[in-house]
């Protein structure tokens, strides 16, 4: 029997309600040259029948069963084990793929059997709306070092927007670690470490549904379990490292992952769980802003993200003994919740600002107007409070919208010789 030529590997937990919806799916794609490998993790609902029901009807459809559950990782691994495809695709069994842009895929593999990793960019859903993510520009091959140099991002993102090689992995002894979270994101970034030849595709293909299912592992997980996750990562890299020599391009990715680990971490937790760190004190002397894998290294992920924080806070003290008002330049999400609550205590009134390009509708702004005295107002109707006599100014977004922002706050004469954060 001539073996496929891609490998879809579903974990499977407790999915009862939409795993025929999602199988059926790709079972309706033009696309054939391929087997489906549902890796059921100990269901306790009728996950497990609902696997045996379509191998049983379909050859190509394996139905594997854990005796205990593992979590994503361990069955992915799984699936690794017994997969027979000449590439490996994990897909998630409550998300969605473009049947339609498989055919192209194929016709890239077929041609280049011989490449590493194959990206491509994803849309995510949420309650709150949708919007794409696309890091990956252009239909082309690059040296995995050129690519890390200008998409070091690709190192933060989940295994689902990839293909992987299956020679390539094996070679590379690269499989899932046993932990809670973050999983994905490490496995991801090993692989695109120890790549040599990426080819990239601009087409959106993967559709990842976030807070929809009810036993969605993402919603479930606490600050200290993210961060748990983020700091193994952030080591196991540390170690790829130190055993591995690399390219200045991947070094300055990893540098990359550690900067924006450190954004995400500041995203979900409050003042008080970082405030412990030397970094968080206001008087501290920052002759250079660089978070990288040395920073890490002598003061973990937690250090990081009180050096961020810090930074941000010296450089509103500047602005604020230059403007006669506090303006704070704040990531969206529970921090910005968290520092909101602690102003409006003080009596103070709080106007947040948004980019133009950023919805009143967007999640992270909702999230951030949670803080009962908040007003939110689109960059366009800024012109009024150009003299704001008792506003503290939070930025509101991430921290690339926050910098943007403070670039059209300096434009209109709002703020002068803003210092912005910056990555590596």
């Amino acid at each position: 029997m001539e073996l496929p030529l891609v490998s879809i590997i579903m974990p499977v937990y407790n999915r009862e309600r939409i795993l025929i919806e999602t199988i059926n799916e790709l079972l309706n794609m033009k696309f054939a040259d391929y087997e489906l490998l549902l890796v059921n993790d100990a269901s306790t609902d009728r996950s497990a029948e609902i696997c045996d029901s379509f191998a049983s009807e379909y050859s190509h459809i394996k139905a594997i069963h854990q005796l205990k559950n593992g979590g994503p990782g361990l069955a992915r691994n799984k699936g690794m084990e017994l997969a027979t495809g000449q590439f490996i695709f994990f897909m998630d069994s409550d998300d969605k793929i473009d049947n339609t842009v498989f055919d192209k895929i194929a016709e890239r593999l077929r041609a280049n059997p011989q490449i590493d990793i194959l990206t491509l960019n994803h849309k995510e859903i949420t309650p709150q709306g949708t919007h794409e993510v696309r890091i990956v520009e252009h239909d082309k091959e690059y040296d995995a070092d050129d690519l890390l140099s200008d998409k070091a991002a690709l190192l933060h993102l989940a295994v689902w927007r990839s293909l992987f090689n299956h020679s390539f992995l094996k070679n590379n002894n690269l499989t899932f670690f046993d932990i809670k979270t973050h999983e994905d994101i490490c496995f991801n970034s090993l692989a695109f470490l120890s790549a040599k030849t990426i080819h990239t595709m601009p087409d959106i293909f993967y559709f990842y549904y976030r807070h929809f299912s009810e036993n969605s592992l993402v919603d479930t997980f606490t600050v200290q379990e993210n961060y748990k996750g983020i700091e193994f990562c952030s080591k196991q890299m540390d170690l790829f490292i130190q055993k591995n020599a690399i390219s200045e391009a991947k070094q300055r990715a990893v540098d990359h992952f550690i900067y924006a680990s450190t954004l995400s971490l500041i995203d979900k937790m409050s003042l008080d769980e970082i405030a412990d760190y030397k970094f968080f004190s206001s008087d501290v002397e920052f002759e250079t802003f660089t978070v990288n894998l040395s920073l890490y290294r002598q003061y973990g992920m937690l250090g990081c993200a009180a050096y961020v924080w810090g930074f941000i806070r010296k450089q509103v003290q500047l602005q604020s003994e230059q403007l006669g008002k506090d303006i704070y330049f704040c990531p969206a999400g529970k921090l910005s919740v968290s520092f909101a609550q602690r102003i409006t205590n003080k009596g103070s009134q709080i106007v947040g600002i948004l980019d133009n390009n950023c919805r009143l509708d967007n999640f992270h702004i909702v999230e951030a107007q949670k803080a009962n005295s908040i007003h939110v107002y689109p960059f366009s109707q800024l012109e009024k409070y150009k003299k704001p006599e008792d506003y503290f100014i939070i930025v509101l977004g991430s921290m690339n919208t926050a910098r943007a922002i403070s670039r059209q706050l300096d434009q209109l004469g709002l703020v002068k010789n803003i210092n912005y954060v910056s990555g590596v």
